[in-house]
């Protein structure tokens, strides 16, 4: 993933924020109208991250910092075993 490519969600939802909040310190009646705006479009931004990491190669990058697929499924496994065992519980 490219800087720009991270760049871009986040300056969006910060710049909703931003908006949300002025709106909202202005007494605006149509200021909830941004507060849900920014929720749905963190939401949305925030699946395509998370399908860009598990779509992601298999091998580790050139960059020591990347995530690999493989180490993304298996804390979901781990999760889902984990909320399995409390809902048989």
């Amino acid at each position: 993933m490219t800087p720009a490519a991270l760049f871009l969600p986040t300056s969006a939802t910060v710049s909703l924020l931003l908006i949300a909040i002025s709106t909202l310190l202005m007494e605006l009646p149509f200021y909830i109208i941004f507060g849900s705006m920014h929720q749905a479009i963190s939401c949305v931004l925030a699946c395509r991250v998370f399908r860009m990491v598990l779509l992601r190669e298999r091998q580790l990058g050139s960059q020591s910092r990347e995530i690999r697929t493989v180490e993304v499924e298996a804390m979901l496994a781990a999760a889902t075993a984990r909320v399995e065992f409390t809902i048989a519980v």
